[in-house]
């Protein structure tokens, strides 16, 4: 079982390790070796503690889902859309890890509804997915669909599905789990 709740500042080790573990198993091979050997959980960890007040402040969410053996097995954090020209109603989804081996076991979808759940509350109507100064992508669920409905528009897609197309709207299976190389602007919440 995996509850999710707010995270606190004794959480920053277990989001560091989660965070870095999820960096060192999804780009191993994609980016060199020696800069995923060199994160540090510790540095990252002292980082998050220092910090965590002031993203408070601004309005982030940070989030941990909790395993029924009381350890922190994904971490996501979300906020105020801040792209130019968005109006207050927007958010965004920044990040969302989830331990490596726990992969395919509820937990990120455990914390995406817990980011529903806070956009709500919050008045946002939409939801982007991205980063900071990113152009937003769609994330995809386990078994390779686009959620929220969104995906008809020509995007490129790279992966098992080939160079190119369009990415199914949701209920679609992506060819060979195909990730966007182009995203959408939000997802309706």
């Amino acid at each position: 079982m995996t509850w999710v709740r707010e995270m606190v500042v004794g959480d920053a080790a277990a989001v560091s390790a989660v965070r870095v573990a999820g960096w060192r198993a999804a780009y191993a091979g994609v980016i060199p070796g020696a800069y995923l050997d060199a994160m540090s959980v510790e540095r990252d960890a002292a980082r998050r503690e220092e910090r965590f007040a002031a993203r408070r402040a601004a309005g982030l969410c940070d989030l941990v889902a909790v395993g029924a053996d009381g350890q922190v097995a994904g971490w996501a954090c979300c906020g105020p859309r801040g792209a130019p020209g968005d109006g207050p109603g927007a958010g965004e989804l920044y990040a969302l890890y989830v331990r490596p081996g726990l992969l395919g076991r509820g937990v990120g979808r455990a914390l995406l509804g817990a980011v529903h759940e806070e956009a709500a509350a919050r008045g946002w109507g939409a939801l982007a997915v991205g980063g900071r100064g990113q152009r937003p992508r769609p994330p995809l669920l386990r078994d390779g669909r686009v959620p929220g409905g969104q995906g008809r528009a020509e995007r490129g897609v790279r992966g098992g599905g080939g160079a190119g197309g369009a990415v199914p709207a949701a209920g679609g299976p992506v060819p060979g789990r195909a990730r966007p190389t182009v995203g959408c602007p939000s997802y309706r919440v």
